[in-house]
């Protein structure tokens, strides 16, 4: 019998069952899965909920809570899983008496709580818009007043797949209005779509 006709089979069969161990591993454990939270790229969502609004006036009054139903729309680039740059437009109707415009850019930072849940916060510069108009007596008499203001923000996401997912947020501005101190927003419920 020729050894040397045998040692490269027998080569062949001893490197085929060591690499065959190697990958076999357990069969009952599950392959790991990627995080859904991990985005990076464009992205934008909606919420719809309710205005909250709080002010404090010359005199020092302070006065607010529930100011009517609103909505936020948002579209944006996260740059990494941690950071993003998004553009918010929220508006809150107040029944039979005015509506609130929040819109602006805002930096937002993203803490990741597993796989699929993160926490967000958010702020950055824009605008209040405050639309008042006279339904008391029907006049049909509006007027409208645009102020500089801090946009600030946070929730929550539940990440549903890889492209979707559910979120808890507010997003409000703050602006000192010739003496009235005030922050307006909305706290809902929605979704982001991550492209």
């Amino acid at each position: 019998m020729n050894f040397n006709n045998v040692k490269k089979p027998l080569l062949i069969a001893v490197m085929l069952l060591g690499s065959s161990a190697v990958f076999a591993g357990d069969p009952n454990t599950p392959l790991p899965s990627a995080p859904y939270n991990q985005h990076v790229g464009a992205y934008f969502g909606g919420d719809l909920g309710a205005g909250l609004g709080a002010s404090k006036d010359q005199s020092g009054d302070t006065q607010g809570g529930f100011e009517g139903f609103g909505g936020t729309a948002t579209v944006g680039y996260q740059l990494n899983p941690n950071f993003g740059i998004e553009g918010d437009f929220t508006g809150i109707s107040a029944p039979f008496s005015s509506t609130f415009y929040i819109y602006g850019a805002m930096l937002r930072a993203i803490l990741p709580l597993g796989d699929r849940v993160s926490l967000y916060a958010k702020a950055g510069g824009g605008a209040i818009t405050v639309r008042v108009c006279d339904f008391l007596f029907n006049t049909g008499q509006c007027v409208s007043e645009t102020q500089g203001a801090v946009l600030v923000g946070g929730g929550l996401t539940v990440a549903l797949s890889p492209n979707f997912d559910l979120a808890m947020d507010y997003t409000g501005g703050i602006n000192n209005n010739n003496g009235m101190d005030g922050l307006y927003g909305v706290l809902g419920a929605g979704f982001l779509y991550h492209f």
